[in-house]
């Protein structure tokens, strides 16, 4: 988590737990002496898994976040850039399940990172209890991958009706993130893709018949 140094100068300024990370502004962040970039990253990562809380979480000690996405969309990366608060370039591709307890600026998350090949996900189709008691359930599609994208789309597909079906659909909330928008490669055009892109997702909600996701554009830089 969070080093005991740095979350002493979030104290002091009066950060305490998700929840004021999240509301916070990034100019805030200054007073502590963090980079822009790094304070950008935080409260973005913040309000992402706040905003993605179910209101089951009251009744859970530690809540459920699972992380899923095909190979390669940057999972793990932004796992590691939240547990770690820096920048990470290079991961493994996660073996099957990986599961952690993540601390995160004073709150606990029993973290679920689903490895993205296909002989996985056949797992996971096959072993829906995977998906029992999940809190906050993020789902990551990387923006620069056309290839991978149809198949992507379709993997969400199976998945929000797995979770739809095990649990009540007023209380699931779900966050995408539009990850790998790095600074170097940000454009009109690329804007005008995402967008394709939220579109396709969101056709897919309504047509389960959920509550319009949160979309967060995100890089590890």
């Amino acid at each position: 988590g969070i080093g005991r140094k740095v979350a002493n100068k979030l104290k002091k300024i009066g950060i305490l737990t998700l929840a004021d990370l999240a509301l916070c502004q990034v100019e805030t962040l200054a007073a502590a002496r963090l980079s822009p970039r790094l304070a950008e990253k935080w409260v973005l990562a913040g309000k992402a898994i706040l905003a993605s809380l179910t209101k089951k979480e009251a009744n859970n000690k530690i809540p459920k976040l699972v992380l899923a996405g095909v190979e390669n969309a940057g999972k793990t990366s932004v796992l590691y850039s939240i547990r770690e608060m820096r920048t990470v370039d290079n991961t493994r591709p996660t073996v099957g399940m990986a599961a952690e307890v993540l601390s995160f600026a004073g709150y606990s998350l029993s973290t679920w990172d689903l490895g993205g090949q296909k002989a996985y996900r056949v797992q996971y189709f096959q072993n829906p209890e995977y998906f029992l008691r999940t809190s906050v359930f993020i789902y990551v599609v990387d923006i620069q991958d056309d290839e991978r994208l149809a198949d992507s789309l379709d993997y969400f597909t199976r998945l929000i009706q797995i979770i739809k079906y095990l649990q009540a659909a007023e209380d699931l909330k779900i966050t995408i993130l539009l990850h790998k928008y790095d600074p170097n490669i940000r454009s009109h055009a690329l804007d005008q893709k995402i967008w394709h892109i939220q579109e396709d997702f969101r056709e897919i909600i309504q047509k389960a018949q959920l509550e319009e996701p949160l979309f967060f554009r995100t890089s590890i830089y």
